[in-house]
């Protein structure tokens, strides 16, 4: 397992090797612009509690996006890199997009480096859903409790129980989760122009504190803006 050791914050932009564009196949949802809800749980904290928050999450791995990354709240990498690459990278898209938050590279042995705003990094070791990564980091500083350093999520497709009706007036009848409601309810999801909802994925880790996140992505764009396919 990688480990952080002591690495200095970047002044100057990264080797070229480690951005978008150099060879490799990033997984297709690496390449998209999508709007991320994010039901975040902490047992620990409490039992019943949790905290949904709605972000824009935007993917580093295609010029496409380009002109969407000025407003993302998240960006996120899935092009492996060494982790000082991956550290400089995630580093670097922060200092260029001052507005976000929480940018995530992968690692060349799988695991997902974060950098967030408020300066710190964590190492994520997680197999499938590393762009969802940022999304749940993003909602945890938004908690205002600390991350742990180093975390290890398991992933699958099974959300938290949905929320009451009316409970959030982007949801469906009888608050069925989808943050885009009936077809055209939402600006984000214009006719043709979102793309579909993911299938909500439930994040699960241990440690302390131990907790769980159900994230579902309404896809906004897969270019940038006015260009949506």
């Amino acid at each position: 397992m990688t480990t952080l050791g002591a690495l200095p914050w970047v002044t100057g932009p990264p080797a070229a090797t480690g951005l978008p564009g150099a060879a490799g196949s990033p997984e297709p949802a690496a390449q998209r612009v999508a709007f991320a809800r994010v039901a975040l749980q902490l047992p620990s904290v409490s039992a019943t509690a949790r905290l949904v928050e709605e972000h824009l999450s935007v993917g580093l791995d295609s010029p496409a996006t380009d002109r969407w990354r000025p407003l993302a709240d998240v960006l996120h990498s899935e092009r492996p890199d060494t982790v000082e690459e991956a550290v400089s990278r995630a580093r670097w898209e922060l200092r260029r997009h001052p507005g976000c938050r929480v940018a995530t590279v992968r690692t060349a042995d799988g695991a997902v480096l974060a950098a967030t705003a408020a300066r710190t990094l964590h190492l994520v070791a997680v197999t499938d859903f590393g762009h969802l990564v940022g999304s749940l980091l993003h909602t945890w500083l938004a908690s205002g409790l600390a991350i742990p350093p180093v975390l290890a999520l398991s992933a699958e497709p099974d959300p938290l129980p949905a929320e009451p009706a009316g409970a959030d007036d982007r949801c469906g009848p009888g608050g069925a989760g989808d943050p885009c409601g009936p077809a055209g309810a939402d600006d984000r999801c214009g006719p043709g122009g979102a793309g579909g909802a993911a299938q909500p994925v439930s994040l699960r880790w241990g440690g302390d504190p131990p907790g769980r996140a159900a994230i579902r992505s309404v896809i906004r764009s897969r270019s940038g803006p006015g260009m949506d396919s």
